[in-house]
């Protein structure tokens, strides 16, 4: 009887081990980081980021009107991925605030 205990403990234990492990891989915060890190793989797929950078500092234009030139006369699945990546670093970004936000105000020392 003993040993069936322990089994069964054992059992609901690697359950509940991999129940962690599931909730902790499909976080919002995971998924956003895996899509923007494919983002971002797309993007040096498709366009020379040293060639661009070595562009941005010869050319005669500021650098936002440089880098506005540049998106406008791309390609659109380049402008796309652009777009997308600079949502999700918004986005995680938004959630990061928000987190530190969420964790400051329930974490205050207790003042009578």
């Amino acid at each position: 009887m003993r040993v069936a205990n322990i089994e069964l403990k054992k059992r609901i234990m690697r359950r509940i081990y991999i129940i962690s492990v599931i909730r902790q891989v499909f976080h919002p915060v995971v998924f956003k980081s895996i899509i923007l890190l494919g983002f971002l793989v797309v993007a040096n797929l498709l366009v020379s980021i040293p060639s661009v950078i070595n562009n941005m500092l010869v050319a005669s234009d500021t650098k936002i009107d440089f880098i506005l030139k540049a998106f406008l006369q791309t390609e659109t699945l380049v402008q796309l991925v652009s777009l997308g990546s600079i949502f999700l670093i918004i986005w995680l970004i938004m959630d990061a605030v928000k987190g530190l936000s969420l964790f400051n105000h329930n974490n205050r020392p207790f003042v009578s």
